[in-house]
C-alpha cells in the first residue's frame, strides 16, 4: 500500500500590512554580537523521526510545518517536543471548520500563531524573506534555526504515487512552477549546493535553483523555544538581540488580509 502524500497551502496573495520585511542587515551592518552565517547549517541531527503530522490524511502542510519547526527548535535548544496529531488537527479546525479540508494561508496562520501560541508555545514576530535571495535564506537559516517556505511546485513534482521520490534537485533542470501544487515545508539545512527540508514525515534535499524559482513565500520566526533557558540560541545569537533587530526591521504597507479567525472554542 502506497503512502498519500497531501499538499494543502493556499496560493500566495501578496504581503499582510504591517508584516515585518526581512533583509540582509542582520549580517551587512555588522552589528557587534549578530553571527555572520557559515557556508552551511544543519538543525536536523537530534530528530530521529519527524513523522507524517496528519499530512498523509489532510491537507495540513502548513499546520504540519510549523510541528516540525518546534521540534527542530526544541530539540536544538532544549529537549525535543513533538505535537500530538490532534493537535494538529485542532489548529487545522481553526482554518477549516465543519470538517472542511481546503488548505491553508501561510500568513494568516502565522499571524494566527503569533497571537495564541502553537500548542502552548508562543511565536514571538515573523518576518517575510524574499524568496529570490539566497543570503538572505541562509541568514535565516542560520540565525533562526529554520525556515518557513511555501512552494509551488511544479507538475512534475506531484505526479506518480509517491511524491517524495520526485527529486527537487535535479542538476541543470529547469523547474516550472503551479501556484495550483501549493506546499509548506520547513527547512532545516542548507549549503553551497542547497537546502534540506522536512515534508511529509522525512528529510528531502532541494536545489536552490528550484527554491529560487519555485519559492513563492518564505518567513524567519522569532519563536522563544530556540533560546531555551539561557537566552540564547545554538546559533550564538540572544533573545534580546533578535527581539532588538526584528523591531527594527521595516513594515511593509499592503492592502489588508482577512481577519484572523478566533481560537475554536475547546
Amino acid at each position: 500500500m502506497s503512502t498519500i502524500h497531501r499538499l494543502g497551502k493556499r496560493p500566495f496573495r501578496g504581503i499582510r500590512a504591517g508584516t515585518r520585511r526581512f533583509t540582509t542587515r542582520f549580517r551587512a551592518t555588522g552589528q557587534p554580537g549578530i553571527p555572520a552565517a557559515p557556508p552551511e547549517a544543519n538543525w536536523a541531527q537530534k530528530v530521529g523521526i519527524w513523522g507524517m503530522l496528519r499530512n498523509d490524511i489532510l491537507g495540513c502542510c502548513v499546520i504540519s510545518g510549523k510541528g516540525h519547526c518546534w521540534m527542530d527548535l526544541t530539540s536544538n535548544a532544549s529537549t525535543l517536543w513533538t505535537p500530538a496529531d490532534s493537535d494538529i488537527d485542532a489548529l487545522y479546525a481553526v482554518f477549516n471548520p465543519d470538517g472542511q479540508d481546503n488548505g491553508c494561508d501561510m500568513q494568516q496562520v502565522l499571524r494566527y500563531v503569533k497571537a495564541n501560541g502553537f500548542v502552548g508555545h508562543p511565536l514571538a514576530d515573523f518576518a517575510i524573506l524574499n524568496p529570490g535571495s539566497q543570503t538572505e535564506a541562509e541568514d535565516a537559516i542560520a540565525l533562526f534555526g529554520g525556515l518557513d517556505i511555501g512552494i509551488a511546485l511544479p507538475d512534475e513534482c506531484v505526479q506518480g504515487e509517491d511524491l517524495l521520490a520526485n527529486p527537487w534537485d535535479t542538476p541543470n533542470h529547469v523547474w516550472t512552477p503551479n501556484p495550483a501544487n501549493g506546499h509548506c515545508v520547513w527547512v532545516v539545512a542548507y549549503d553551497a549546493n542547497g537546502l534540506t527540508v522536512v515534508t511529509w514525515g522525512a528529510l528531502k534535499r532541494m536545489s536552490w535553483a528550484f527554491y529560487l524559482t519555485c519559492c513563492e513565500e518564505a518567513y524567519a520566526l522569532d519563536a522563544p523555544a530556540w533560546f531555551g533557558a539561557s537566552g540564547q540560541s545554538p546559533s550564538a545569537y540572544t533573545s534580546d538581540q533578535l527581539n532588538q533587530d526584528l523591531a527594527a526591521l521595516p513594515s511593509v504597507d499592503a492592502e489588508d488580509w482577512p481577519a484572523v479567525p478566533s481560537p475554536s472554542p475547546q
